[in-house]
């Protein structure tokens, strides 16, 4: 049994804190080279390509360059930063606010519901990404 079990608020926080850093050490590589094992296996791209590049984007305050990126990356963005903010709030107050989605007391229509709409989300921006990679279009 350990003898400290650090409040979840203080694990979320360092999953921000990491995530932070892997995004600088990857925005650090050359982008002539995609990182995604997933395009370098197919050449096709995944739901995810172009996150990064969006996320700089972002950051720029560019935010019509990070929707040509992904589609995603603007949303994404929004609810990390907002999930960071609202963490770095609960530990300064030293409570935990931030709803768990696996212990929210949602019926089993609702679980449902939102399983099936992320899925959509996610299928559709990657259709989007392959409408791009294939005809070059600019949404």
């Amino acid at each position: 049994m350990p003898l400290y079990k650090a409040p979840r608020r203080y694990k979320l926080l360092s999953f921000y804190v990491g995530g932070f850093f892997l995004f600088v050490l990857v925005s650090l590589l050359p982008a002539d080279r995609p990182i995604c094992l997933f395009r370098n296996l197919t050449g096709l791209p995944c739901v995810g390509c172009g996150l990064t590049s969006g996320f700089r984007k972002i950051l720029q305050l560019d935010f019509a360059g990070a929707w040509k990126c992904n589609v995603l990356s603007i949303p994404l963005f929004l609810v990390l930063a907002g999930g960071f903010l609202w963490t770095l709030a609960d530990c300064i107050c030293k409570r935990d606010t931030l709803p768990h989605l696996s212990t929210a007391n949602w019926k089993a229509w609702q679980k449902l519901l939102f399983t099936l709409v992320l899925i959509l989300l996610f299928i559709g921006a990657w259709a989007v990404n392959l409408l791009r990679w294939f005809h070059k279009i600019a949404f």
